[in-house]
């Protein structure tokens, strides 16, 4: 399968719901599926290897749309752009696309906007919140994959908080730091802005700040308690005014894998997550430091540790991942075979590549020999450097559609100046567009040359292509293509 993933952002330091999505990419991507993520901002160039395009511009989304057999999308980024391509699709016939939304917490798809019409499955991170979301389209949980191996250390000796966000639990913890300066604690900060750090003058002195590090086995290396005091849903169990809840845990997960015993506030999702083995806790700050004190004593702690690392025992990431990509292959088999009315032309090359497109055009000694605007110039020379090799993907290097179906000024005044396009032919001829109102030149270069449709009665596109299949694999207009080459004779309509 062609895979995209689009999201926000690829943050050079991810947070939980980024950190299980790009294990799901990881596994999509070993077990022999192309993968690719776009994103509106990118703070790196590549995830385990696959590569990230920043773009927010709809040709390129667009592209990587065509490409795809499948997109994968959290948060808003993907929601005007996937109605965008299917209010295209249905109308002028591309490959049918499946969509996946992945939902972190509460409410998602809804507060961010998409519908049951827009998602074909939603993922969700656990059964409590697909229950309590109450999406009526189609699907399923998939918990946040952890490979043991990943985490696995030896217990140190801080009693640790992994982000200090109001709405983690911030506050209890320094609270419970200056009650207990007998012992160790480690304060490790998050992403979100709202990090609760007293000024350096008022912290505790046995408090050791540190940043949050892409190898979360340094940060439990160090640990001996994990403290989880994130809010749950329950009104009365809110630090912060947002809605926010610990939808699952997952720092929870990985310190268990270890023997870390875990203290947690009650809620669905740690719940779900770790079930009976971590304690847990309401917001009696007493409570909380009686419970550390109790872990103080080694055969206390070797107890709870032993219960906490039995999670070992349940974690099945490999087979979860799997599950998954069974489902998501059904639903794209399912998509292809409702799309028998696509034209043929979508389906010629539908996974080469474009040093595969430069090669038969080197062949054909056909190459184009663009001598009109600089940007018609750049539009005909893609399909000999669309791969610069410098990590960054190029999804127009990547179509699934042997044209591409997207406007451009410069081709748009080279065909003008040319003379060759016949505004009032066209529209005469294709009541269609002159029923929708789009200007016929801008339907032929975004829609019209994919379709088969003629420019003007001196001009067969279906002909031309015929004659010139190099023109049909390297994706350029044929019209543009044959005002930029040397042709005796245009192929005529026999119309």
């Amino acid at each position: 399968m062609n895979i995209i993933c689009h999201v926000d952002r690829v943050e050079a330091v991810p947070g939980g719901a980024s950190i299980s999505m790009w294990e799901v990419l990881s596994f999509l991507r070993n077990t022999g599926h192309d993968v690719r993520i776009i994103c509106n901002i990118a703070e790196r160039k590549s995830v385990s290897g696959i590569p990230v395009h920043a773009s927010r511009t709809s040709e390129a989304i667009q592209d990587a749309y065509l490409w795809a057999d499948a997109v994968l999308v959290m948060r808003r980024a993907a929601l005007q752009p996937l109605r965008e391509y299917r209010a295209w699709r249905q109308a002028h016939g591309a490959p049918e696309l499946c969509a996946i939304y992945f939902s972190h917490n509460l409410g998602q798809p809804f507060r961010y906007g998409y519908s049951e019409s827009d998602i074909n499955l939603v993922v969700f991170n656990t059964e409590w919140v697909r229950r309590e979301t109450g999406w009526k389209g189609a699907s399923m949980v998939l918990h946040p994959t952890i490979f043991p191996d990943q985490y696995r250390v030896t217990p140190g000796t801080n009693i640790t908080q992994i982000n200090l966000a109001r709405k983690k639990g911030g506050e209890l913890f320094w609270e419970i730091a200056r009650r207990m300066p007998e012992h160790q604690f480690m304060a490790v900060t998050g992403k979100e802005s709202d990090q609760v750090i007293p000024p350096e003058s008022e912290r505790p002195s046995n408090v050791r700040l540190t940043p949050f590090s892409n190898d979360p086995r340094k940060i439990y290396a160090q640990t001996r308690v994990l403290l989880i005091p994130s809010q749950s849903r329950s009104t009365t169990d809110l630090w912060a005014s947002s809605a926010w809840t610990e939808s699952y845990g997952r720092v929870g997960v990985e310190a268990a894998i270890s023997g870390i015993p875990v203290v947690a506030l009650e809620g669905p999702g740690i719940s779900e997550a770790l079930g009976d083995r971590a304690i847990y806790l309401t917001r009696n700050i007493d409570a909380w430091c009686d419970t550390i004190r109790m872990l103080s004593d080694p055969e206390s702690w070797r107890s709870q540790s032993e219960r906490a690392r039995s999670i070992n025992d349940v974690l099945d990431p490999l087979g979860d991942l799997q599950r998954f990509v069974e489902h998501l292959q059904g639903l794209v088999d399912a998509r292809r075979s409702h799309t028998t009315d696509i034209k043929p032309i979508f389906d010629d090359i539908r996974y080469q590549r474009a040093d595969e497109f430069t090669n038969k055009l080197t062949s054909s000694g056909s190459v184009p020999k663009v001598k009109a605007t600089k940007t018609a110039q750049k539009r005909t020379d893609k399909v000999r450097s669309r791969d610069r090799g410098d990590g960054n993907f190029r999804f127009g290097a990547f179509l699934r559609a042997p044209l591409r179906l997207l406007s451009s000024r410069g081709d748009a005044v080279l065909i003008r100046r040319s003379h060759a396009f016949d505004e009032q032919w066209y529209r005469a001829k294709y009541p269609d567009v002159a029923a929708a109102k789009i200007d016929p030149l801008k339907h032929f270069l975004r829609y019209g040359a994919a379709e088969g449709r003629d420019p003007s009665p001196n001009f067969q596109t279906e002909r031309y292509l015929k004659e010139n299949p190099h023109v049909r694999r390297s994706g350029v207009n044929p019209l543009v293509h044959f005002i930029t080459t040397s042709h005796p004779e245009p192929p005529k309509n026999d119309q």
